[in-house]
This record gives C-alpha cells, sequence and structure tokens, in this order.
C-alpha cells in the first residue's frame, strides 16, 4: 500500500499515461481510427479543417472531463466497499448471519 502512495506523491505513478499493446483490440481500434483521421482530413479545405480541430478539442475535453469523473466515482465506490467490509463485526465473520 505504501508503496503505491509513494509513487504517486513522487510523481512516478501518472494514471494519464499508460501504454498499450499494439496487436491489441485497442491497439488496432486507435490505428483505424488515426487511418480514417487522416482519409478524412485530406478531405477538407483549411476552414473546414479548423472546424474539425476545433471539434476534436471540444471532444477530447469532454471524454476527459467524463474519464476523471468516471475515476473518481470508481475510487470511491471501491473505498465505499473496503470500508464496509472492514466494518463487519467479527461474530458476523465467523458466526455468519
Amino acid at each position: 500500500m505504501y508503496h503505491i502512495l509513494e509513487k504517486l506523491s513522487n510523481g512516478n505513478l501518472n494514471l494519464g499515461e499508460r501504454g498499450f499493446k499494439q496487436n491489441s483490440a485497442y491497439g488496432e481500434m486507435i490505428h483505424k481510427l488515426a487511418d480514417k483521421s487522416d482519409v478524412f482530413l485530406k478531405t477538407l479545405d483549411s476552414d473546414q479543417k479548423q472546424l474539425y480541430e476545433e471539434l476534436s478539442d471540444i471532444q477530447y475535453n469532454v471524454q476527459s472531463m467524463s474519464m476523471t469523473d468516471q475515476f473518481i466515482y470508481g475510487f470511491r465506490l471501491g473505498l465505499l466497499i473496503a470500508l464496509e467490509i472492514s466494518n463487519v463485526s467479527d461474530d458476523y465473520m465467523i458466526n455468519g448471519m
């Protein structure tokens, strides 16, 4: 437990930067997205490209906010589960309900 807290405190654990396997399903989807984006961008004029970049930035920000919210929710839920488990009396653990 303390190792994780130390890593977090020292900046050695960055939850926002995780790699992925290139040959995983996620990696394949990332490559498809990049390929299709390249093809799509070639069809746009400069004004359309600017609009697309603005839209992409907004989508990125919305996704980032959503991911942060989901992380916080999951962390809190996990902590509540751990607290509930730790509050179970010894009698319950030994004798059941």
